[in-house]
Formats: structure tokens, sequence, C-alpha cells
């Protein structure tokens, strides 16, 4: 999982992107698949590998790329890595590749915060069985014979294929990317099409041209047994090898013909790049007649879920990618007379949801945020979950801040200020190459009452908020926006703004 292969600026943007030519994503998903199928309940994952931007790189971004890895089917997080080095190589000591996991790092005291957030993710998955309702086959033959046994380009050809996983995600779905090896071992059961340990409902073809014999004859068998089956761009037409070819050609022709002629298989054409990618496998289920096994109202290409079980519980995992956006959704779930928990990964915290028979919950994750819904056959006690409340008016705070710097190379100095600046367009060399801990406090008098103060850009620091000496809490990702109504009092106010930046203006300035 390479956090800055799709490069800095797109790494800074607020809706996920990722390198498709790099195509990390695709390795997830291929090494998923090969532990859903064959029973395996680890799948690891060499993560937070980088190159570029070692200091830059915060809890923040750490975890969003780690609920990704979490959404494409990884449940243990092999960090990359902790740079060990001896005093002598002073700061900030021998570096590799992979993102700057050391204790003189200046969050690293935060550290604790997302590792136990993976933790608990990483032990519902792994104890745990995964669900995926979509096999989806890539043209992986074809291009060995064109081009030979390459790591790149094959997940870019079609441009749709290593693509695919997303939509489908944020339908409420999950798929599973299959080679043709596998096919030619599988069976087909009650229109499932059975693959070791999995069992797929629907087989979508990415533009694949060549199958084996073998292959077209398990996909004929699963198309009459009830199996929804769509082949994008063309219809496989040629066998594999040249051994035998006229009469393998016509073999792979005559299964692909037959399939063909059944009402529950479809030749689609390729979808346009340029084309709204979501929309187009919506509308593509709907021809299949296939249901997500959670349906959300309006689905957004930030919005994420996977699902697993485990005995009767049924495991729905969603994530929002966004830095900066909440979402708020309803979602219907075919789970009958179960009931619905939210579990918060963060926190460790479990609710119990409100909700009718029709099983249709309106849930809200923030920027990053993300949830468990679990489902159980048993009626818990626990407490009932709300959404949270969130501002609906916001006014600026001027005031005149004392501000203290605490730089992670030991100095500390003061400076007042009445504007929260950027740093790095400071004309001040002591703020500009700043790395480190920054208090901020300023007394409000006769001030009205608040219920929340939002810190809009903290350009992926830590922060901590305290309203006269108590804490308001700690945001390590998303939006910092804290609720203060309990702790603001009539008259004069103290407000205590901690911020923890990263490393990157100190060691951009170092030689």
């Amino acid at each position: 999982n390479w956090i800055y292969s799709r490069g800095w600026d797109e790494a800074q943007s607020d809706a996920y992107t990722w390198n498709q030519g790099h195509g990390y994503m695709i390795w997830n998903k291929a090494a998923s698949t090969g532990a859903h199928i064959t029973g395996r309940k680890i799948t690891s994952c060499e993560a937070m590998t980088n190159t570029q931007g070692v200091f830059r790189t915060s809890l923040e971004t750490i975890k969003q790329s780690d609920d990704m890895n979490f959404i494409t089917g990884i449940n243990q997080t092999v960090l990359h890595g902790f740079n060990y080095s001896p005093p002598e190589a002073g700061f900030p000591g021998w570096i590799r590749y992979g993102a700057y996991f050391n204790e003189q790092n200046t969050w690293w005291k935060y550290f604790r915060n997302w590792a136990d957030y993976n933790a608990r993710l990483s032990a519902v998955f792994q104890h745990s069985d995964p669900v995926a309702d979509v096999a989806v086959v890539g043209r992986l033959d074809d291009f060995w014979a064109e081009v030979g046994p390459t790591r790149p380009p094959f997940n870019t050809r079609p441009w749709y294929y290593a693509r695919l996983w997303e939509p489908i995600s944020n339908l409420g779905s999950s798929c599973d990317y299959l080679h043709t090896s596998i096919l030619e071992d599988s069976e087909a059961e009650g229109g499932k099409l059975i693959c070791g340990n999995m069992a797929y409902a629907a087989l979508i073809l990415t533009d694949v041209r060549s199958l084996s014999p073998r292959a077209a004859k398990k996909i004929n068998a699963f198309a009459s047994a009830g199996g929804k089956i769509v082949f994008i761009g063309q219809l496989p037409e040629r066998s594999l090898s040249l051994v035998d070819a006229a009469i393998n050609d016509q073999e792979v022709q005559a299964h692909m013909q037959e399939a063909l002629e059944l009402e529950n298989v479809h030749l689609v054409p390729a979808p346009e790049e340029s084309a709204d990618f979501l929309d187009w496998t919506s509308k593509l289920f709907e021809r299949m007649g296939l249901d997500p096994r959670v349906s959300i109202e309006q689905p957004v290409s930030h919005l994420y879920t996977m699902s697993q079980t485990r005995g009767e519980q049924e495991i729905y995992f969603f994530a929002n990618s966004h830095r900066s956006e909440a979402i708020e959704f309803k979602a219907s779930f075919h789970t009958g007379n179960l009931s619905p928990y939210l579990w918060d990964p963060r926190s460790g915290e479990r609710f119990a949801l409100p909700h009718d028979k029709s099983n249709e919950l309106r849930l809200r994750l923030d920027a990053l945020e993300s949830a468990l819904v679990v489902f159980e056959p048993e009626k818990l006690d626990l407490p009932l979950y709300s959404t949270r409340v969130v501002p609906k008016k916001r006014q600026p705070l001027e005031t005149l801040w004392e501000v203290k710097f605490e730089h992670v190379d030991g100095s500390v100095f003061t400076r007042q200020m009445e504007e929260l600046i950027d740093f790095s367009t400071s004309a001040d060399d002591a703020i500009r190459n700043f790395s480190g801990i920054v208090t901020y406090s300023t007394v409000m008098e006769n001030s009205e009452s608040q219920d929340f103060i939002c810190l809009t850009d903290v350009n992926e620091g830590v922060s901590e908020l305290r309203i006269n000496g108590e804490s308001a809490g700690m945001k390590w990702y998303g939006n910092h926006i804290y609720e203060v109504g309990s702790l603001w009092k009539p008259g004069s106010n103290l407000i205590e703004i901690v911020l923890t930046t990263t490393l990157a203006n100190y060691c951009g300035s170092l030689k």
C-alpha cells in the first residue's frame, strides 16, 4: 500500500484517489480473493510504504489509507516501517522507505489512537467470514499473450477493470477478482458460482477475449444454473494456446453462444472513461437484477462498504474516505428479525440503533469516519445511539492569541497573533520552519454561550482543546469540531488549543 504513489498533491486532496497505473488496490483485491477462496483468515499487507513525503505523513493520511485497505479485504497491517537508528546518527536518523514511525516523530504520543483503531477492526475481520456477491474476471491471459508476463499496465486494460470494485462497494455490495484458472475448478449450485469457500451470485467478465474450453464450459454451466453473467465489451471467442487452437476456439464460441441465449446473461458495451462510473454500474446491477446486500438510498463515490458474517451475526463496515465532507444516508438491510447495533472502532463503544421492522437505518459519518453496523439475533442492553448534533451557524472567533511554540529540537519561543496563519507563509523563519507542539490561548470576556468550537484547517495536525482548564477532547483526523456547551460558563472563558504539527516544515529546512 503506497500512500503517496498517487502523488503528494493528490494524496492531500479531500477525496481519496489512487494511482491507477501503480495498481496497489487491485493487488489488495487479488490477495484477499485468494484468502477468501482458500479459507485463510488473515490477509496481510505491507502498509504505508512511501518514498516521498516521509515527514509529511500524518495519522490522518494513515487512517485514510488504512480504511481503504480494510475495504479491499486486508485485515492485517504490516507497517513499513519503524525507523531505528543509533543515537550518533542524530535527527532524524537513517531513513529509507516507509512512513516515519519513530519516537522522534511529533505525533508519536498519539500513535496508539490509530493502533487501537486498527486492532479493533483487524480483530473483527480476522474472526469473521467474508461475503462477496460478484466475481470479476479480467483479461490477464489476453494481456500476457499480447504484451508478455509483465506487471504494469495489466490493471489499466481495460480502464475500468481494476476500478470496478469501487462503484460495487459504493452501491453496498462486494466483489472478488478471479483468474480464469479458478473458473476451471468452479461448480454451479443453486444459481451460485462456487469457488472454494466462496459462493458468488454474479460473474462479470471485463473485455475478455480468450478462455480455456474448460473455463468456458463452467461459465455455461453457471448460466444454465441461473447465474447472473455479464460480458462487458465483447464475448470471449478464442481459446488459450496454439495446441488444437481451431477446435478449442469452436468449443469456446459454442459455450458462449449457448450461454448468451439465456435471459440471465448479458453482453453490454464497455463504459466510456468519461462516463459516471457509479451511475453506469448502478444501471448494470439493475439490468442484472442484482440486489446489493445493503441498499444505499443515494450512493456517493466516497462512501464505501464491505460485509462479513460470524455465525448469525451480519457485519457491515462503512467508511467515508472524504477528508472534509460528512455523509448522511439511508441504508436498507435484508437481515430479517436481527437487531442492529453500531460499533465505533475509534473508541470501542457499542450502541443500539433505532430501527423498525423494515431494517432501514439513517446513518451519519463525519469526514474520514467509519463504523461497523452489526446485526445480532439477540437484543442487547446497550445505550441508544443518537446522531451527533452539528453546528448550524458559524462565526469567526476574533481575538488576540498568546502562542507558545515547543519545537521538536527542544527550543521554546512565544509570539502574539491576531490571526492564525499557515506557518509556511510566515516571514518569521522560526515559525516557517517550525515542527512540534503549538499552544494557542486566549480569554473571551463577557462572551455569549457557545455550543461548538470548529478548527477549520489544522493541516493534518492533531488537536486538543481545553476550556477553562478542562478537556473538550482530541481529534486526529477529519473535521476538528468540538462540543463545548457543558464547559462554557457566563463571563470569562479560557480557550486553549494544543496543535501537534507534522515534521514537514522543520525537516524541509534541514540540509
